[in-house]
């Protein structure tokens, strides 16, 4: 499933700050994911959606200002952690000296504890991915609650922190698991790699880096994955992206020109 910015509704918030929210999901194949226009569009709505979560409690936020010559790209991992490729790729991650976003699957932590504490602790960001991966619009609210709010216990006990985002499995959100994710954005993607289905590493390479930066959807539970990782951040790196992590790359600071992490910012 991949996602495409396709209608929008604008509206003010309590700080008079003018907003416009863009996010529908499209399935068609021909529609331009990876280009410039779709991305910027994509990213302003992600940090539209972050600002409303905040809107009129303490903290006034600026939607990410995406300057024309911007190069940034959030690298995402989904469904581990695995118990051995998980830490191969934060081993790439170390010696490469960037940072990534992992969305774990609360079941999968349960298992590998040490592998989130030294994500966590290798300042990588950690999102909530449910608990046991369901269609969460398929499944009735309460139980898509249960998903979330069970993993968001795991991951603070582990961590000591309340993961800052969430993202859906498949990509599946409607309205109501918008309001129910609620202060926290639902976070989907610019890039699928589709490295869960092309088990061929130079394909994944090549999925990743001919896009525009942005979102890019990987999978630390694929040997693939991270045999292409390191010649993926070789090429962004090569055109000059900077690496961030999902909650620098959706919310600006105030001034509108160094990232603020969602962690920072009034949660009650």
């Amino acid at each position: 499933m991949r996602v495409a910015d396709v209608g929008g509704e604008e509206f003010s918030v309590e700080n008079g700050f003018n907003l416009s929210v863009v996010f529908l999901l499209d399935l068609s194949d021909d529609y331009p994911h990876n280009n410039e226009e779709s991305r910027m569009l994509r990213r302003n709505a992600l940090a539209s959606l972050a600002a409303l979560a905040f809107c009129g409690i303490g903290s006034t936020l600026y939607a990410v200002k995406s300057a024309a010559g911007d190069r940034t790209v959030a690298l995402t991992f989904d469904d581990g952690p695995h118990p051995e490729l998980t830490p191969r790729l934060l081993d790439i991650l170390e010696r490469e000296k960037i940072s990534a976003t992992f969305f774990v699957i609360g079941s999968c932590a349960v298992h590998c504890p040490d592998i989130v504490r030294r994500a966590f602790g290798a300042g990588h960001e950690i999102g909530n991915h449910t608990w046991s991966h369901p269609v969460l619009t398929r499944v009735s609210l309460a139980r898509a609650a249960e998903e979330i709010s069970r993993t968001d216990a795991l991951l603070n006990d582990l961590t000591g922190d309340v993961p800052n985002t969430i993202r859906p499995p498949y990509g599946a959100m409607n309205d109501r698991l918008s309001e129910l994710a609620l202060p926290r954005p639902l976070i989907l993607w610019d890039v699928d790699t589709l490295d869960w289905r092309n088990r061929s590493a130079s394909a994944i390479e090549r999925a990743a880096i001919t896009s525009d930066g942005g979102i890019v959807l990987l999978h630390d539970i694929n040997p693939t994955t991270v045999k292409a990782l390191p010649a993926i951040i070789r090429n962004f790196k090569s055109r000059g992206y900077r690496f961030v992590t999902i909650s620098s790359y959706v919310v600006g600071s105030e001034k509108g020109d160094e990232a603020q992490y969602l962690k920072d910012l009034p949660m009650s």
